[in-house]
């Protein structure tokens, strides 16, 4: 997040890993809000590596 409110850039990409959000949901809705203000300045692109569902080891 700090990263966010620091720096100013005309594209941001973001890489989005589910296994953060895992045990902490409610930060999803300041990663969507710090999103969309940044989006404001600059281009957003959220994208997610191919999911294959849960590994087993």
């Amino acid at each position: 997040m700090t990263i966010l409110d620091e720096d100013r850039h005309s594209l941001i990409l973001v890489e989005h890993d589910h296994m953060l959000y895992e045990d902490a949901s409610e930060m999803t809705e300041n990663v969507s809000e710090a999103l969309q203000q940044v989006a404001q300045e600059a281009a957003v692109l959220l994208f997610t590596p191919e999911y294959c569902g849960p590994r087993s080891f």
